[in-house]
């Protein structure tokens, strides 16, 4: 088997895994704000919400999704770019870099007060 497609697969599958914790965390989490399965749930969520023009302190759910998109855009293109000056492999771990940080940063997560009542 060719170096390069066992890598390949080896890559893939942590993508894979990836998603799938991605989409654990978020549910375990409690934040249904957040649709990791795909952009355009969250796309219609915003365009959806009865308080979308509502202030920034008074709508999380419309917060978090619009920092999701944005997020997303924004790492899209920042992947394409870093892509196309160095190899996809490079984008790969910088992902893996950024995630592992994210991760690293919930250990410090506070609970929020509404967390804490239960609600």
């Amino acid at each position: 088997m060719d170096m390069n497609t066992v890598l390949g697969r080896v890559i893939l599958g942590l993508l894979a895994f990836s998603s799938g914790s991605r989409v654990a965390v978020v549910r375990g989490l409690q934040i249904t704000d957040i649709t990791t399965a795909m952009a355009t749930a969250a796309y219609i969520d915003i365009f959806i919400d009865p308080n979308l023009l509502a202030k920034i302190s008074q709508n999380r759910g419309r917060n978090r999704r619009v920092l999701f998109l944005l997020m997303l855009l924004v790492g899209s293109f920042m992947g394409a770019g870093v892509g196309a000056r160095t190899n996809l492999g490079v984008v790969v771990l910088v992902s893996a870099i950024i995630k592992t940080l994210v991760t690293f940063v919930f250990h410090f997560n506070k609970e929020s007060d509404d967390q804490a009542m239960g609600s």
